[in-house]
């Protein structure tokens, strides 16, 4: 009933999804999982009309994904106008969305310029009119993400005792446990912007990889005077630098040559190449080919990245989108405009989720188009944003306990039952798991500082201390420890801390609340004269 009222049918009758992906809600299975989705929202707290409005949201994407521009000669030139049989899914967009249909054929026709402090409309090509479709699709399903993860928030925030009026949860005071599922490391025959993005999160995850489990670690049995053995520890910063660095980067020059006059794609592999050319990570191609191709050395391998689009990626519904087009992808300005006009409260609730939106004047101009402020911020650009977002997440991870579980395919083709030898081991060694288990041979996962262990014995160390005058703090915790009976295999003494090995928790929680184990004053007072005397004797 709810895909009727939203004038949906088959997943293939949109071109945004395939029949594969979509829901087709005539069928039992897929009714059963949107029974659970449904279920799902509710139990974050979502009524029945917000949970209508998620859905008539994405409905809108939908059909907005499907309006089709074709040329129109006017007297200003050539002009984007709405190919007569979208103009269906043009209304049944601004119904799921609760606006007008002109709202939205204006928001996706035309756009405001400003020079000098004077405004005009200028009319979108229909490749640009093709961008501002895309990018608002886009923008609305990330502040519809946002929204939901909001809702999340809000569920867990209320669950643990907070209110839900305010139910915003601080990561850095919060406990937490997160769980990240990254996409893959991608080399495809052609490899785009996309792949680009995709490789420089695995690059940048990788490093807090290496930070996490090496140099962290390495440090701090270094500061401890623990003895350890390892080979020189992997590290992949200089491609990161490389690719995203705060000075010069390929993300820096992709963002200076979107914004110089007349921006070509060519201009930017040729500034890439004469910029880069001396770094180890930046490999070399074929003279022919420096217009058109760079590679970029990454832990994973080298991938080779095509500026030119390739044929398949032209269409007469998405126009050719090549580096620039897609770095410059922004939300047009009057996108605010549709939340605040909308008549859906869900629709209007996602005005100001989208961290790639700019904030505008609503003061309406001509055909409802919104004027901007004078003094405009220059918008950021996708990899501006990215990066932000990829920083902001590398320093959430650095400032918690990470686990790693990292996923080996066993043969290219991924294949069940084939066992590649050489492709498995290529990959371990890309990962640095070799040097993990070097570091893992150590193997001291569980720590305690003497401070700590002397607080909770402070009794018993009043009364033996006398017996260690001169000595240091390292044999009196050596001491203490084997009056608890373990042996100094399962633990190894630094400056300021005991490492225990592996399955030693056990065994430290006992000397930890030794006297809050022994029940009553007098069980309390006969522990610790046996542990005095196992002292001395130790």
């Amino acid at each position: 009933h709810r895909a009727a009222g939203l004038h949906l049918k088959h997943g293939d009758e949109f071109s945004i999804v395939n029949e594969k992906s979509m829901f087709l809600f005539s069928q039992i299975k897929e009714a059963a999982s949107m029974a659970a989705i449904e279920s799902a929202l509710a139990t974050l707290g979502l009524n029945t009309a917000q949970i209508d409005g998620v859905f008539s949201i994405l409905a809108g994407i939908l059909h907005l994904s499907n309006i089709v521009f074709v040329e129109e000669e006017n007297s200003e030139g050539t002009a984007a106008k709405i190919d007569s049989d979208s103009i269906l899914h043009l209304k049944y967009a601004a119904e799921c969305w609760g606006l007008e249909p002109h709202i939205i054929r204006n928001l996706l026709s035309k756009r405001e310029v400003t020079t000098r402090g004077e405004s005009y409309l200028v009319q979108y090509t229909p490749m640009e009119a093709n961008f501002a479709r895309d990018a608002t699709c886009k923008s609305v399903y990330e502040s519809l993400f946002s929204y939901i993860v909001k809702s999340v928030n809000r569920s867990l925030a209320t669950a643990a005792g907070g209110s839900s009026a305010n139910p915003t949860i601080d990561l850095s005071s919060a406990y937490f446990i997160g769980v990240l599922d990254i996409f893959g490391f991608e080399n495809f025959t052609h490899n785009s912007f996309e792949q680009l993005l995709i490789n420089y999160a695995n690059e940048a995850l990788q490093n807090t990889f290496n930070e996490q489990l090496f140099e962290k670690e390495l440090q701090l049995f270094r500061e401890e005077n623990i003895d350890f053995s390892v080979s020189d520890c992997p590290t992949n910063k200089a491609c990161v630098n490389l690719i995203a660095g705060r000075n010069n980067s390929i993300f820096k020059t992709l963002d200076s040559v979107s914004r110089q006059p007349k921006p070509s794609d060519e201009r930017f592999c040729e500034e890439l190449h004469k910029a880069y050319s001396l770094d180890k990570h930046f490999l070399g191609v074929h003279r022919k080919d420096m217009r058109s191709k760079f590679c970029i050395k990454h832990y994973a391998g080298d991938v080779t990245y095509n500026i030119s689009s390739t044929s398949s990626a032209t269409t007469s519904n998405s126009g050719t989108s090549g580096w620039i087009s897609k770095n410059n992808d922004s939300v047009p300005d009057a996108l605010v405009y549709l939340f605040t006009e909308s008549k859906l409260p869900q629709f209007k609730a996602l005005n100001g989720l989208n961290q790639s939106s700019t904030s505008v004047d609503l003061n309406s101009a001509a055909n409802n188009i919104p004027a901007r402020r004078k003094s405009v911020m220059m918008r950021p650009t996708i990899v501006a944003i990215f990066s932000k977002s990829m920083d902001d997440l590398n320093a959430l991870l650095l400032s918690t306990s990470c686990q790693f579980v990292r996923c080996i395919k066993p043969n290219e083709a991924m294949l069940p039952g084939e066992f590649n030898n050489c492709y498995v081991m290529e990959q371990i060694r890309s990962l640095g798991i070799l040097q993990a288990c070097e570091v893992l041979k150590v193997s001291l996962p569980t720590r305690v500082s003497y401070a700590t262990l002397k607080a909770s014995l402070a009794d018993v160390i009043k009364k033996v201390q006398h017996l260690f005058t001169g000595d240091s703090e390292v044999v009196l915790i050596a001491c203490l420890l084997r009056a608890f009976s373990i042996s100094p295999e399962l633990y190894r003494l630094g400056r300021t801390m005991v490492f225990f090995r592996p399955g030693q928790l056990a065994r430290l929680e006992n000397i930890l609340h030794h006297n809050s184990s022994n029940g009553g004053a007098n069980g309390k007072e006969q522990a610790n004269s046996d542990l005095i005397k196992a002292i001395e004797q130790s």
